[in-house]
C-alpha cells in the first residue's frame, strides 16, 4: 500500500503546480494584451479600427485625430525606387470634425472589398525633413499589404501646368467701344469675357477632367501702355454714353493705327475619373488674337447759326471745311 500512496502523494503536487503556470501565464498575456490595447488608444478622440501594417504602410483608423503617429513614429515604407522620400498613409476623415461625418459613413461602406479596408490618402515626405509632408492625389479604399511608393504613379495622376497651358483653352473675347474708330484724347472703353471650360485628357491612361477658370485678365493697348494683371473684365457700354470712364477704359495721345491685345488668366482644377476637384499648381495663360483700331484727331468749332439760317456756315452740306 506504501508505494500507491507514495505514488498518487507525488502526482497530486505535481499536477497542481503545472495548473498554476498556467493560469500565471494567461494572466500575464490578458494583461499585456490590455495595456497595449490602453497605450494604442492613449491621447484619441475616436474609435480605433484596426491599421494597416507589414508593408503596406499603417494607420490607427479611418477617423483620424489624435491617434495618428507622425511621420517619425511611424515604420518608414519604401517605394520600389528610392527617390529620397518616405511614404505612408493617413486617413482621409476626421471624426471630431462635424463636416467630415459623411466622409468618414462613406469610406466605412465602400471600403468593403477585403477584411480591414480603410479610406486613406498616400503621403510622402523627404526623408532628410519628414516635417515636410505632401500629400499625393486622392484618397482611396486600401487594404493590408498595399505599399503607397508602389501604388501612388498608377492610382494618383497629376496634372502639370505644362500639360493645362497646352489644353485647347479658348481665349476670352476683347471689346473696345467705339470701334474700329476711337478719338484721340476720349475714353475708349475696353471689355473682357471669358467663360468656365471643361475639356478632356488623359493622364497614363486614365480619364482625366480638367476645369479651366478665368481669375484675371491683362490688356496691352498698343501704344506703350496697359492694364493689369486685374481681376477686372470690364463691361459693355451703351452707344450713347460712349466715352465716358470706365475702370479699364484708355486715353489715347497721338493719332494712327493700334493692336488692343488681351491676356487671359486661368486657374486650373481637375478630377480623375470623376473623383474629387483638386487644384493644378500655376495658372495658363491664353492670349487673344489682337483688334487693330484708328486713333483718330477731333476739331470742335462754335458757330452762331445753324445750317437752316445760314446754309453756307462751316460744317454744313456742300461746305468745304477750313484750312
Amino acid at each position: 500500500m506504501s508505494p500507491k500512496g507514495n505514488s498518487h502523494a507525488s502526482t497530486r503536487p505535481v499536477l497542481h503546480c503545472s495548473i498554476g503556470a498556467i493560469l500565471a501565464i494567461v494572466l500575464n498575456l490578458v494583461a499585456f494584451t490590455a495595456v497595449g490595447y490602453a497605450d494604442s488608444l492613449q491621447g484619441t478622440n475616436c474609435h480605433v479600427d484596426g491599421g494597416l501594417t507589414g508593408s503596406g504602410g499603417s494607420a490607427s483608423g479611418v477617423c483620424g485625430g489624435d491617434n495618428i503617429p507622425s511621420p517619425q513614429e511611424q515604420q518608414p515604407i519604401e517605394p520600389v525606387a528610392d527617390d529620397g522620400f518616405e511614404y505612408w498613409w493617413e486617413p482621409e476623415c476626421s471624426a471630431d470634425v462635424q463636416v467630415e461625418q459623411e466622409c468618414a459613413l462613406v469610406a466605412t461602406r465602400s471600403c468593403q472589398r477585403e477584411p480591414d479596408g480603410q479610406f486613406l490618402r498616400p503621403v510622402r515626405a523627404p526623408r532628410d525633413n519628414l516635417n515636410l509632408k505632401q500629400q499625393l492625389g486622392n484618397a482611396r479604399c486600401v487594404y493590408p499589404g498595399e505599399n503607397p511608393g508602389e501604388v501612388i504613379a498608377p492610382q494618383d495622376p497629376v496634372v502639370s501646368l505644362a500639360q493645362f497651358q497646352e489644353l485647347p483653352i479658348s481665349a476670352g473675347s476683347s471689346t473696345v467701344q467705339p470701334s474700329p474708330h476711337t478719338l484721340v484724347g476720349a475714353q475708349t472703353n475696353v471689355f473682357a469675357v471669358a467663360t468656365e471650360q471643361i475639356l478632356q485628357l488623359t493622364v497614363v491612361g486614365r480619364s482625366v477632367r480638367v476645369k479651366a477658370i478665368p481669375v484675371e485678365y491683362q490688356w496691352d493697348y498698343g501704344d506703350g501702355n496697359g492694364l493689369g494683371p486685374s481681376t477686372l473684365s470690364g463691361s459693355s457700354l451703351p452707344p450713347e454714353r460712349w466715352g465716358e470712364k470706365t475702370r479699364t477704359s484708355h486715353i489715347y495721345r497721338s493719332t494712327g493705327d493700334v493692336s488692343v491685345t488681351l491676356s487671359t488668366f486661368y486657374r486650373g482644377e481637375y478630377s480623375v475619373e470623376d473623383g474629387p476637384w483638386q487644384p493644378i499648381v500655376g495658372r495658363a495663360t491664353v492670349v487673344t488674337a489682337p483688334q487693330t483700331i484708328s486713333v483718330w484727331r477731333s476739331i470742335t468749332r462754335n458757330y452762331a447759326d445753324d445750317c437752316n439760317r445760314n446754309p453756307r456756315g462751316q460744317g454744313c452740306p456742300g461746305v468745304a471745311p477750313a484750312p
